[in-house]
Parts: structure tokens; C-alpha cells; sequence
């Protein structure tokens, strides 16, 4: 999925539990790669932890990440 952030599309990719090295080594829910103008979500589904949740409240931590991610991708965006 692609998205404009003040001008700029930012790719918004999903990955799976350990697909990421680097989201592993940081334990992170998400990050947003200025270099590449990607944002990378953690799919739930895929974490040992999240097993016994709720398919709603997985996808309600997947949005708040997401829009986390979109404010740190703005603010990059805008200089600040």
C-alpha cells in the first residue's frame, strides 16, 4: 500500500513475526525507514503473544502503529 506524505509516497509493507531483523533485534511494532520512504507494520497474527487476542483488537494495535508511524514519516517530511 502506498501513501502521500506531504508529497511524498511512503510504501506501508506488512511484515510477518521474524521476517525483519531488524524489527526483531529492536522488538518494535513498527518503524518507519526514512532512506527507503517505508513504513513496516508487524503483522500480529504472526507473534506467539497475540495468538489468544481478538482479530478486532489485533487490527485496532495495527492501526494506532500505523498511525504512529505516519506522524513520525510527517514529521520528517516537514524538517522537523
Amino acid at each position: 500500500m502506498k501513501i502521500d506524505v506531504l508529497g511524498t509516497k511512503y510504501n506501508i509493507k506488512r511484515v510477518n513475526n521474524g521476517q525483519n531483523e531488524y524489527m526483531a533485534k529492536m522488538n518494535f511494532g513498527g518503524y518507519c525507514d526514512f532512506g527507503n520512504k517505508t513504513i513496516y507494520i508487524l503483522n500480529l497474527n504472526t507473534v506467539p503473544d497475540w495468538k489468544e487476542e481478538n482479530e478486532e483488537v489485533i487490527l485496532n494495535q495495527e492501526r494506532e502503529t500505523i498511525r504512529h508511524e505516519l506522524i513520525h514519516a510527517f514529521l520528517n517530511e516537514s524538517g522537523l
